[in-house]
């Protein structure tokens, strides 16, 4: 498995953001190849999204894709990508 993190900062965190992302970008993430995805709070104005792809080639195949939706996220929410990262997944449990 292929995890891709990317950490954001908005002015605020939101229940309405909490909606979209999970109607609208979530659905979005899935649609490339993602197995699951998350979004955890890491502070009052932060927040990380976590997506699960099965290999790595379904993420690098879904990357012009997921540079575009994050995008369209930082517009939306007017939220600043702090980073973005990836790797393989080397250890688990319950999944």
């Amino acid at each position: 498995m292929h995890v891709s993190m990317s950490h954001w900062e908005a002015p605020e965190i939101t229940d309405n953001m909490y909606e979209t992302m999970q109607k609208r970008f979530m659905p979005m993430i899935k649609s490339l190849g993602a197995t699951q995805c998350f979004e955890v709070q890491t502070s009052d104005t932060t927040v990380s999204i976590i997506a699960v792809y099965p290999d790595e080639v379904t993420f690098i195949e879904a990357s012009q894709r997921i540079a575009e939706i994050r995008s369209e996220g930082s517009d939306t929410f007017g939220a600043t990508l702090i980073k973005a990262e990836a790797g393989p997944m080397v250890a688990s449990v319950g999944i």
